[in-house]
Order: C-alpha cells, then sequence, then structure tokens
C-alpha cells in the first residue's frame, strides 16, 4: 500500500494554482504527469501539490486566425 501524500489539493484548486483551465489538469492527468488520488465516499479528484508545483507547465498563448485579427 502506498502512502498519501497530505497536501491534496481539488482539480480546480490545482488549475487555479497553475495558471490554467481545469480541462489541462484532466489532460496531464490522462497523460500520466499527475497523480489522482479520491478519499473513501467522496468522488472529488485530487491532486497532489507538491507534485503539481514540480511540474513544469509551459502556457503557450492562443494562435490568432485571419478571420480574428
Amino acid at each position: 500500500m502506498t502512502d498519501t501524500p497530505k497536501n491534496l489539493i481539488t482539480r480546480d484548486q490545482a488549475a487555479e494554482r497553475a495558471g490554467v483551465h481545469p480541462a489541462t489538469i484532466d489532460r496531464l492527468r490522462k497523460a500520466g504527469k499527475l497523480a489522482t488520488y479520491r478519499r473513501l465516499g467522496n468522488r472529488a479528484v485530487l491532486i497532489d501539490q507538491d507534485a503539481l508545483d514540480a511540474l513544469t507547465l509551459q502556457v503557450v498563448p492562443a494562435q490568432r486566425t485571419a478571420a480574428q485579427a
């Protein structure tokens, strides 16, 4: 049995902390870059805050199309 980290935060808190959309956190989890935890009886997805802080996120600005210019 593995030890669960004590500093868990919700997916939305993780997204706010990293300055990204919650869907980005979901993509990172699905890619295996962030571990997911859940407490018994709770459906909320929890993220290890230290693991999130250690992950280097490169935020790339959205590109504008010719129609938006």
